[in-house]
Protein backbone atom coordinates (compact mmCIF):
# COMPACT_ATOMS: atom_id res chain seq x y z
CA UNK A 1 0.00 0.00 0.00
CA UNK A 2 2.88 2.31 0.77
CA UNK A 3 4.34 1.77 -2.75
CA UNK A 4 0.99 2.61 -4.34
CA UNK A 5 0.69 5.76 -2.26
CA UNK A 6 4.23 6.82 -3.27
CA UNK A 7 3.46 6.08 -6.95
CA UNK A 8 0.19 8.07 -6.86
CA UNK A 9 1.90 10.95 -5.05
CA UNK A 10 4.67 10.97 -7.67
CA UNK A 11 2.15 11.07 -10.53
CA UNK A 12 0.20 13.87 -8.81
CA UNK A 13 3.43 15.80 -8.22
CA UNK A 14 4.49 15.41 -11.87
CA UNK A 15 1.02 16.46 -13.12
CA UNK A 16 1.01 19.42 -10.70
CA UNK A 17 4.51 20.46 -11.86
CA UNK A 18 3.45 20.24 -15.51
CA UNK A 19 0.27 22.19 -14.72
CA UNK A 20 2.25 24.92 -12.92
CA UNK A 21 4.74 25.10 -15.78
CA UNK A 22 1.93 25.46 -18.34
CA UNK A 23 0.19 28.07 -16.19
CA UNK A 24 3.48 29.97 -15.81
CA UNK A 25 4.02 29.83 -19.58
CA UNK A 26 0.45 31.02 -20.18
CA UNK A 27 0.83 33.98 -17.80
CA UNK A 28 4.25 34.89 -19.21
CA UNK A 29 2.98 34.76 -22.79
CA UNK A 30 -0.06 36.85 -21.89
CA UNK A 31 2.10 39.48 -20.20
CA UNK A 32 4.53 39.54 -23.14
CA UNK A 33 1.65 40.15 -25.57
CA UNK A 34 0.19 42.91 -23.38
CA UNK A 35 3.60 44.59 -23.22
CA UNK A 36 4.02 44.29 -27.01
CA UNK A 37 0.63 45.86 -27.69
CA UNK A 38 1.23 48.65 -25.20
CA UNK A 39 4.58 49.34 -26.89
CA UNK A 40 2.89 49.45 -30.31
CA UNK A 41 0.37 52.00 -29.08
CA UNK A 42 3.13 54.04 -27.41
CA UNK A 43 5.39 53.95 -30.49
CA UNK A 44 2.47 54.90 -32.72
CA UNK A 45 1.66 57.89 -30.51
CA UNK A 46 5.34 58.85 -30.36
CA UNK A 47 5.53 58.59 -34.15
CA UNK A 48 2.62 61.03 -34.41
CA UNK A 49 4.36 63.30 -31.91
CA UNK A 50 7.61 63.28 -33.93
CA UNK A 51 5.79 63.94 -37.20
CA UNK A 52 3.78 66.76 -35.65
CA UNK A 53 6.92 68.34 -34.20
CA UNK A 54 8.73 68.12 -37.54
CA UNK A 55 5.74 69.53 -39.41
CA UNK A 56 5.30 72.44 -37.00
CA UNK A 57 9.02 73.26 -37.04
CA UNK A 58 9.02 73.31 -40.85
CA UNK A 59 5.88 75.45 -40.98
CA UNK A 60 7.25 77.89 -38.41
CA UNK A 61 10.65 78.13 -40.09
CA UNK A 62 9.04 78.57 -43.50
CA UNK A 63 6.69 81.16 -42.00
CA UNK A 64 9.66 83.18 -40.77
CA UNK A 65 11.24 82.78 -44.20
CA UNK A 66 8.05 83.93 -45.96
CA UNK A 67 7.76 86.93 -43.59
CA UNK A 68 11.41 87.80 -44.20
CA UNK A 69 10.87 87.59 -47.95
CA UNK A 70 7.77 89.79 -47.76
CA UNK A 71 9.57 92.35 -45.58
CA UNK A 72 12.55 92.35 -47.95
CA UNK A 73 10.28 92.99 -50.96
CA UNK A 74 8.68 95.92 -49.15
CA UNK A 75 12.11 97.29 -48.19
CA UNK A 76 13.41 97.05 -51.76
CA UNK A 77 10.27 98.72 -53.11
CA UNK A 78 10.48 101.52 -50.54
CA UNK A 79 14.19 102.00 -51.22
CA UNK A 80 13.75 102.38 -54.98
CA UNK A 81 10.63 104.52 -54.68
CA UNK A 82 12.54 106.73 -52.23
CA UNK A 83 15.43 107.10 -54.67
CA UNK A 84 13.55 107.45 -57.93
CA UNK A 85 9.92 108.21 -57.12
CA UNK A 86 6.82 106.18 -57.90
CA UNK A 87 7.67 105.84 -61.61
CA UNK A 88 11.30 104.80 -61.14
CA UNK A 89 14.29 106.48 -62.72
CA UNK A 90 13.41 108.62 -65.72
CA UNK A 91 16.99 109.62 -66.52
CA UNK A 92 18.33 108.96 -69.98
CA UNK A 93 21.74 108.30 -68.53
CA UNK A 94 22.35 107.67 -64.88
CA UNK A 95 25.83 108.29 -63.48
CA UNK A 96 25.58 106.93 -59.98
CA UNK A 97 26.82 103.74 -58.48
CA UNK A 98 24.00 101.69 -57.02
CA UNK A 99 24.45 99.84 -53.77
CA UNK A 100 21.61 97.36 -53.72
CA UNK A 101 20.38 95.38 -50.77
CA UNK A 102 21.94 91.93 -50.39
CA UNK A 103 19.53 89.05 -50.00
CA UNK A 104 20.62 86.81 -47.13
CA UNK A 105 20.07 83.15 -48.00
CA UNK A 106 20.77 81.85 -44.47
CA UNK A 107 17.09 81.57 -43.62
CA UNK A 108 16.29 79.59 -46.77
CA UNK A 109 19.22 77.27 -46.06
CA UNK A 110 18.08 76.85 -42.45
CA UNK A 111 14.59 75.94 -43.66
CA UNK A 112 16.06 73.33 -46.01
CA UNK A 113 18.16 71.93 -43.14
CA UNK A 114 15.11 71.75 -40.86
CA UNK A 115 13.16 69.88 -43.54
CA UNK A 116 16.00 67.44 -44.23
CA UNK A 117 16.72 66.82 -40.54
CA UNK A 118 13.06 66.42 -39.66
CA UNK A 119 12.45 63.97 -42.48
CA UNK A 120 15.46 61.90 -41.39
CA UNK A 121 14.35 61.90 -37.74
CA UNK A 122 10.87 60.74 -38.71
CA UNK A 123 12.24 58.06 -41.06
CA UNK A 124 14.45 56.64 -38.28
CA UNK A 125 11.60 56.67 -35.78
CA UNK A 126 9.18 55.07 -38.22
CA UNK A 127 11.72 52.31 -38.98
CA UNK A 128 11.98 51.52 -35.26
CA UNK A 129 8.20 51.45 -35.00
CA UNK A 130 7.93 49.03 -37.92
CA UNK A 131 10.48 46.74 -36.24
CA UNK A 132 8.25 46.59 -33.15
CA UNK A 133 5.26 45.79 -35.39
CA UNK A 134 7.20 43.02 -37.13
CA UNK A 135 8.32 41.51 -33.83
CA UNK A 136 4.77 41.37 -32.50
CA UNK A 137 3.40 40.00 -35.79
CA UNK A 138 6.05 37.26 -35.67
CA UNK A 139 4.90 36.36 -32.16
CA UNK A 140 1.26 36.26 -33.30
CA UNK A 141 2.12 34.13 -36.34
CA UNK A 142 4.28 31.60 -34.50
CA UNK A 143 2.71 28.16 -34.23
CA UNK A 144 2.69 27.54 -30.48
CA UNK A 145 2.74 31.07 -29.04
CA UNK A 146 0.40 32.35 -31.75
CA UNK A 147 -2.05 29.52 -31.04
CA UNK A 148 -2.13 30.35 -27.35
CA UNK A 149 -2.41 34.08 -28.07
CA UNK A 150 -5.40 33.51 -30.36
CA UNK A 151 -7.10 31.59 -27.53
CA UNK A 152 -6.41 34.61 -25.29
CA UNK A 153 -8.05 36.93 -27.88
CA UNK A 154 -4.84 38.59 -29.08
CA UNK A 155 -4.28 40.83 -30.88
CA UNK A 156 -6.53 43.24 -29.05
CA UNK A 157 -5.55 46.17 -31.24
CA UNK A 158 -6.22 46.55 -34.95
CA UNK A 159 -2.82 45.67 -36.40
CA UNK A 160 -3.74 46.76 -39.94
CA UNK A 161 -4.69 50.20 -38.64
CA UNK A 162 -1.83 50.57 -36.18
CA UNK A 163 1.12 49.26 -38.18
CA UNK A 164 0.78 51.42 -41.26
CA UNK A 165 3.58 53.26 -43.00
CA UNK A 166 3.13 57.02 -43.07
CA UNK A 167 4.09 58.10 -46.57
CA UNK A 168 3.35 60.63 -49.28
CA UNK A 169 0.67 60.14 -51.94
CA UNK A 170 3.11 59.77 -54.85
CA UNK A 171 5.01 56.98 -53.09
CA UNK A 172 1.77 55.21 -52.16
CA UNK A 173 0.64 55.40 -55.80
CA UNK A 174 4.03 54.08 -57.00
CA UNK A 175 3.82 51.12 -54.61
CA UNK A 176 0.30 50.29 -55.84
CA UNK A 177 1.04 50.60 -59.56
CA UNK A 178 4.68 49.55 -59.66
CA UNK A 179 5.36 52.55 -61.92
CA UNK A 180 7.59 55.35 -60.74
CA UNK A 181 6.87 58.86 -62.01
CA UNK A 182 9.54 61.35 -62.93
CA UNK A 183 10.20 63.88 -60.18
CA UNK A 184 9.35 67.36 -61.48
CA UNK A 185 10.50 70.60 -59.90
CA UNK A 186 8.10 73.47 -60.23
Amino acid sequence: MKKVLIGVSSVVAVVAAIGLALFGMYVSLHDTAVTAENNLVKYNQDRENVLSSVTLTIQQTAGVSAKYSKDLKELVKATFEGRYGDNGSQATMQFMQERNINFDTKLALKTADVIEGGNKEFQIYQSRFLEVCESYKNMLDSYVRGGFLKRMDFPRINMAETCIVVSDKDTKDTMKTGVRKEIKFE
